[in-house]
């Protein structure tokens, strides 16, 4: 579930919505890698689209959470682990960790 959503996020903000084929597309799409280790699973998530600032995410107000704050609870509370760097060689890159 948080890798779906994380992905979506993908698609809805850093590429503004745009999911057409990568050979009609205005971007460059994004890597998803899976890694299996004995105690734990790292889902590897690189995209060259807008970054943001992992630090200005809020954890969400039950009562009247936004959209964005919904998407980053839920794939908070999915994974052990949430590592984002923006603009990396490779683009913006985001771990997610679950232990085993």
């Amino acid at each position: 579930m948080a890798v779906d959503e994380a992905c979506s996020n993908v698609i809805r903000h850093s590429y503004g919505g745009e999911c057409e084929a990568a050979a009609e597309a205005s971007h460059l799409g994004f890597l998803v890698k899976i890694t299996e280790r004995a105690e734990e699973l790292v889902v590897e998530i690189v995209d060259q689209g807008a970054g943001f600032n992992l630090a200005d995410v809020v954890k969400p107000e039950l009562d009247e959470p936004t959209d964005r704050e919904i998407e980053f609870f839920v794939i908070d509370k999915f994974v052990d682990h949430v590592d984002y760097q923006r603009g990396t060689q490779d683009g913006n890159r985001l771990m997610l960790t679950k232990k085993r």
